[in-house]
């Protein structure tokens, strides 16, 4: 998943949460998790999220860290 550049500065000491969802509702519609398009049909389907790890098929999260602002 392309995210896109975005920019945080944390102070030392702070931790990052990473949350993984299927929706990021209500700021966004909910996704109905079906293989049709939206408004197509009213019928919502339960979405199951994964995280691989290791082996053939290790996720990662990476976060380039600067040592001083330019």
């Amino acid at each position: 998943v392309e995210l896109g550049h975005t920019a945080y500065l944390s102070k030392s000491g702070h931790r990052i949460r990473l949350a993984i969802s299927s929706s990021n509702s209500p700021r966004f519609e909910p996704n109905p998790n079906s293989p049709f398009d939206f408004h197509q049909h009213k019928r919502l389907h339960v979405a199951v999220n994964s995280i691989y790890y290791g082996g053939d098929t290790p996720s990662s999260v990476r976060l380039p860290v600067l040592s001083q602002m330019p």
